[in-house]
């Protein structure tokens, strides 16, 4: 991966370098190309830069394209990878918890509210959320943030996960590894969206991926705009057929559940409700 970064941001500099060149620079400093062919005198960067060098491109396709990458570098510049570490996966609703370096010994998160930041969840870390979490910002200033579950999320009874928008903003949770919901209460969503302003439920997004596991002891099931695990008023939802659900409550229902999905279970005690026919294909 570290690789691969390195050759993706050489290319980017070369371009960089290249269109500057072509812009202004050449006349009034040694060419920033030039350096750059010195430094990287073998190989396949000289032979790239030797024919950028021959190009003959009109000037504003030059900065329409010079201006693009800028945008481009700064979106990167702006995002910052955070991921749950062991040592915080006991709160996953607190910025500390997570880190630059899956391990740890990187930056801390200070926010959930940093325009453009993904927090991840890495195979092997079981997050716990312990208390109510918030992620975005309902005020004016535009955020958009990306949550990713790749291990494992139970969201502890009692509390609730909040994707909240506001205009612009977007919000996107997907869950590729487990979520559990572990409050049983028909009417306590632990899952919501908040929207403000021009937002919409179109801009906070929960996908379950292919694979992937949610669990609930929801005696609602697991979504509708009043009960279950999930309520859907200001949530996008996408529930993939090819995923695992169970039911590891008391008494339940299964609203919301996907007509077609791949393995089902069925756990814990007392009678669960079927809210409508279904294909199991695991």
């Amino acid at each position: 991966m570290k690789l691969l970064s390195t050759s993706i941001m050489s290319c980017v500099t070369l371009i960089i370098l290249f269109l500057s060149k072509r812009l202004c620079f050449e006349k009034t400093v040694k060419s920033p190309l030039r350096i750059f062919i010195q430094i990287h005198s073998q190989g396949w960067v000289k032979k790239v830069a030797d024919i950028f060098n021959s190009f003959t491109i009109p000037k504003l396709f030059l900065r329409s394209a010079f201006v693009l990458l800028f945008l481009v570098m700064s979106f990167w510049a702006n995002a910052t990878n955070y991921f749950l570490t062991a040592a915080g996966a006991g709160n996953a609703q607190t910025p500390g918890s997570w880190n630059t370096i899956a391990a740890g010994g990187g930056t801390a998160a200070t926010n959930f509210t940093t325009n453009n930041d993904v927090f991840n969840i890495p195979v092997g870390i079981n997050g716990i959320v312990s208390a109510n979490w918030t992620i975005g910002n309902g005020g004016s200033t535009t955020i958009n943030l990306t949550l990713t579950v790749s291990g494992s999320l139970t969201i502890n009874s009692g509390f609730v996960l909040t994707l909240d928008q506001k205009n612009a903003s977007t919000n996107s949770m997907s869950v590729t590894g487990s979520l559990i919901f572990l409050g049983t209460t028909a009417t306590t969503n632990q899952l919501v969206g908040a929207t403000a302003g021009s937002g919409n439920a179109a801009s906070n997004t929960f996908t379950l991926s292919v694979g992937a596991i949610l669990k609930t002891a929801n005696a609602g099931g697991i979504v509708s705009a009043t009960t279950g695990s999930i309520n859907s008023t200001n949530l996008t939802l996408s529930l993939n057929a090819g995923a695992n659900y169970e039911f590891n409550g008391a008494g339940q229902n299964t609203t919301g559940l996907p007509a077609t999905i791949n393995n089902f279970t069925l756990s814990g005690t007392a009678i669960k409700t079927l809210s409508g026919s279904l294909t199991v294909n695991g």
